[in-house]
């Protein structure tokens, strides 16, 4: 497992049962640097 400096939080809605449409709304937020001919994008 990587290691990482960022908060991991935990999973709030792992036991809740989704019986209708928007019920629930989760966001995953992630980053990733990306470098293209030497130059960040």
């Amino acid at each position: 497992m990587f290691k990482h400096w960022l908060r991991k939080y935990p999973n709030i809605v792992k036991d809740i049962f989704v019986n209708r449409p928007d019920q629930i709304w989760v966001n995953d937020i992630a980053s990733v640097l990306i470098t293209y001919g030497g130059h960040r994008k």
